[in-house]
């Protein structure tokens, strides 16, 4: 059985010299990976996302860090993007 990939709730990385309008950095912890493949399929899928500027997926420390456009991105968007990438 694969192991489904798992995004749990994010936490968003704003100093207070951020201006609203800017792109702001956050991170998404992500169970389930275990090899190189797997954060690729992540990057992929998380980057396919509008409002979703850039992403790095780190499998050692099981996380994804997104930088976001100013235009909302929807955590269930997001979380979708992650499960689909089985």
């Amino acid at each position: 059985m694969v192991p489904r990939r798992q995004l749990s709730k994010g936490k968003q990385v704003m100093t207070s010299a951020t201006p609203p309008s800017a792109s702001c950095l956050m991170e998404l912890p992500i169970s389930g990976m275990d090899c190189a493949e797997c954060t690729q399929h992540v990057q992929h899928a998380l980057a396919a996302v509008p409002g979703v500027e850039s992403v790095e997926v780190f499998l050692t420390s099981e996380k994804a860090v997104l930088r976001l456009a100013p235009v909302e991105v929807a955590m269930d968007t997001r979380r979708k993007a992650v499960a689909s990438s089985v």
